[in-house]
């Protein structure tokens, strides 16, 4: 890893952001601990790959190491990725380097648990965490935080081993990690950060990259030429990407006694063994709460509501201002909650759903339902394509082709928003129409408060 590779990577990423016209906002970043951290995020595009690395190092001045998949390795692109401080996840002794660099808090390390690019973003199935990839279906992976507890807990074990004087377990430890003494090892707790990235608007199509490398190359292979036209378009299109660091979990709070006891029980036979039995249980209740904290740190938009609202709704015909207003009351109520992240429009302007004017986030995901085949705004109604809606297309292919389910499901694992979300759909006309008015006059309300409390 070198500081000049990432001072010459942040010049190069803001005349990017000035000729692309991509946005970046991140957010959180001020409550980073100075602690051996183990950042975990979710992985919907390859851009995530060089821009979280990027984004940390502008905001809080730190370098983090992180995993890729090993096809990235390859000519000009894998060993600039490497002076990044990118591994390959087919690296030899990969899991003692990252286990190593915890204890010692030489550096910190960005993992994707999610295991690879989730494109349709199916997270949950009956209520479990369930991910959905061609070469794999099931929960997340555990390896992120088992490799935190393991570093916590090698760390505690061979201090423990010197404070007692036992060389047998120094030694193992010394040996396996490379330490030289406890002077080597950070005493500070490891942490774990969840970290969320949102794009928005979410608009998948043809855009400049895709031109050029067409121009040069006819014959593109066909998941390679989905990745331009999707990550193209938000680098291209003027999305604005969202990072968003999440409050750190404590890895000492997911260690408790039975690794203590069953390390005693195996025997010193295998220093490591005995511990690791009781980790796996520990290691899937931290990526629970990590990824989920993940997800529910999602920036929920206009897109979210809209589309998710179709597959509630899943009727063929819906009432445009009955719709409009379940969209309003759902915003105003998620907007109330200091417990979820909601994008700055739904503080400034959202009641421009209830009138007949222009209102651009509106208009934008109409405009895209549109364009894809599922929806028409036909007089007072919206007639929706069902089976377009429902229609979950190749793994590789749903982003480009049916995006309004990828947003959809995005929102899912958010179950607060979606309680707020049915129930102001199972509103009757009347029932709603009360609502707005009682979401108007508390907006209103809150609003003067804000503004008294600030100029007063």
């Amino acid at each position: 890893m070198g500081f000049k590779t990432y001072k010459a990577t942040e010049y190069l990423m803001r005349a990017a952001q000035k000729l692309l016209g991509f946005r970046l906002r991140v957010t959180g970043a001020e409550q980073l601990p100075d602690r051996p951290t183990m950042f975990v995020s979710n992985h919907f595009t390859q851009i995530e790959t060089f821009l979280t690395p990027y984004a940390l190092f502008i905001h809080s001045g730190r370098q983090v190491r992180s995993l890729a998949h090993h096809g990235i390795f390859k000519g000009w692109l894998g060993s600039y990725f490497e002076r990044l401080g990118g591994m390959s996840i087919r690296a030899p002794r990969r899991n003692t380097t990252i286990i190593r660099e915890l204890m010692t808090g030489k550096h910190d390390w960005l993992i994707y648990p999610e295991g690879g690019l989730i494109k349709n973003k199916k997270l949950i199935k009956n209520d479990r965490l369930h991910l959905e990839r061609p070469t794999r279906t099931g929960p997340p992976h555990t390896g992120a935080a088992m490799m935190a507890l393991k570093a916590e807990a090698s760390k505690r074990r061979y201090l423990d081993a010197w404070s007692r004087g036992e060389k047998k377990r120094m030694a193992f430890y010394q040996e396996k990690y490379g330490l030289t003494g406890p002077e080597d090892v950070c005493r500070d707790g490891i942490v774990i950060v969840p970290v969320n990235i949102t794009f928005y608007p979410l608009r998948p199509g043809l855009n400049f990259l895709n031109r050029m490398v067409r121009r040069f190359s006819k014959d593109l292979d066909p998941r390679f030429e989905e990745e331009l036209l999707v990550e193209g378009s938000i680098l291209m299109g003027g999305a604005e990407i969202i990072i968003h660091f999440g409050e750190p979990i404590e890895v000492s709070d997911y260690m408790d006694r039975p690794t203590h006891y069953a390390r005693k029980l195996v025997g010193m036979f295998s220093e490591m063994r005995g511990g690791d039995l009781a980790m796996r249980r520990q290691a899937r209740r931290l990526t629970e709460a990590s990824i989920r904290t993940i997800y529910r740190s999602t920036e929920i938009n206009l897109d979210h509501l809209f589309s998710a609202a179709l597959y509630e709704a899943n009727t063929e015909v819906i009432n445009v201002a009955d719709f409009h207003r379940a969209l309003y009351v759902t915003a105003s109520k998620l907007a109330a909650d200091a417990t979820l992240r909601v994008h700055p429009s739904f503080h400034n302007g959202i009641a421009s759903l209830l009138t007949q004017g222009e209102y651009w986030p509106l208009d934008s995901i109409v405009e895209y339902a549109t364009e894809s085949g599922i929806l028409t705004w036909e007089g007072d109604r919206y007639l929706v394509n069902l089976e377009a809606l429902h229609d979950e297309h190749d793994f590789h292919q749903i982003r480009l082709r049916n995006p309004i389910r990828v947003l959809a499901n995005e929102l899912q694992p958010i179950k607060p928003a979606m309680k707020t979300l049915r129930k102001a759909l199972e509103l009757t006309p009347i029932k709603l129409r009360n609502q707005t008015r009682h979401e108007l006059i508390n907006n209103d309300m809150r609003r003067f408060e804000h503004d008294y409390e600030q100029w007063s």
